[in-house]
């Protein structure tokens, strides 16, 4: 009931707001458009498709944003139909898959967005595709590699060895690196 009378509100606001832009619009005096200084969508209109400062940075936040959006839907949807409850560590397994199969997502949805204001021949396609692919993973990495560092501090039980964390980071160098050769 809240939401339908804060719709209710914002759409009368709005309403009011497009009533005047009409009105104004409508009246073809010319002393009035002297003295009035264009408002609201007037001077938007230039940069409603302007690119943004750093595209391939954009590009891959919103098709990184795209595929966890998927990631996460399709894990609830088999959490709903009760197949990830039959033995441990089901839903995690299930949510690394869906993460890695929705990469197809990830990848459209940042070149669609890159190409819709640049063009072909910009090369900033591929700092998009290598953004959109290690944004996430650096991000998860960095974030388990200080919460370790401070269980390490607070001598916790369930702090991984820091050799461990150097082997995974090394293979994941090592992972890059072929990817680089082929």
């Amino acid at each position: 009931m809240l939401v339908i009378f804060l719709v209710g509100m914002v759409s009368l606001l709005l309403l009011r707001a497009l009533k005047k832009d009409y009105e104004k619009i409508a009246l073809q005096d010319e002393e009035y458009e002297k003295v009035v200084e264009e408002t609201g969508w007037k001077k938007l209109h230039g940069d409603v498709f302007r690119a943004p400062d750093h595209l391939p940075l954009f590009s891959a936040l919103i098709g990184t944003g795209y595929q966890l959006y998927t990631s996460c839907l399709l894990v609830i949807l088999l959490a709903i139909t009760g197949r990830l409850y039959d033995t441990r560590g089901t839903i995690a397994t299930a949510s690394v898959l869906t993460y890695a199969v929705t990469s197809l997502v990830a990848g459209y949805t940042s070149a669609q967005t890159f190409l819709e204001y640049s063009t072909k021949e910009n090369t900033g396609w591929k700092l998009t595709m290598i953004l959109t692919g290690l944004l996430f993973p650096i991000v998860v990495f960095a974030m388990c590699f200080f919460l370790n560092i401070l269980s390490v501090v607070y001598n916790a039980t369930n702090a991984i060895s820091l050799l461990t964390f150097l082997s995974l980071f090394i293979y994941f160098l090592f992972l890059l690196k072929k990817k680089k050769k082929k």
